[in-house]
């Protein structure tokens, strides 16, 4: 490992007791916000990745409108997947997007989507779903 503190720009210590990732800029990338009990607000943006991403985003006409607690599984290149859970909050003062973020390194699509809803029913999507794109997942 190297340290790499000050060349990506994270060299302040002033203290922080809330943060949150989000994709600020629409780039794909996930940049980082902070805010210091001295009420200064930080954006640390992310400007290294050339990665593949995929962003979904959940609405529930169902159960809670945003689909907080539901576990979204994507399914990938045959045997690769990965699974995010939509979350409410980050932590203390934190509150993050109810969008949840998957980086695919150089794949370029994924081939299945699932949803695991909060009231415990499932819904597949099958693909190709492109990457680099958010995709809204909508369950009447």
């Amino acid at each position: 490992f190297v340290d790499a503190t000050a060349q990506a720009g994270l060299g302040d210590f002033e203290p922080t007791n809330s943060s949150l990732y989000i994709d600020i800029d629409n780039d794909g990338d996930l940049d980082l916000v902070t805010f210091s009990p001295t009420g200064k607000l930080k954006l640390y943006r992310n400007t290294g990745n050339e990665h593949q991403h995929l962003q979904i985003e959940l609405q529930d006409l169902k159960a809670n409108r945003r689909g907080i607690g539901s576990k979204v599984y994507i399914h990938y290149a045959d045997v690769l997947h990965q699974l995010r859970e939509v979350k409410a909050s980050g932590g203390y003062f934190s509150q993050d997007p109810a969008i949840v973020h998957f980086g695919l390194g150089a794949h370029t699509e994924v081939d299945r989507i699932e949803v695991r809803w909060s009231t415990g029913e499932s819904t597949g999507f099958q693909g190709p779903f492109a990457s680099q794109h958010r995709y809204r997942l909508t369950r009447r």
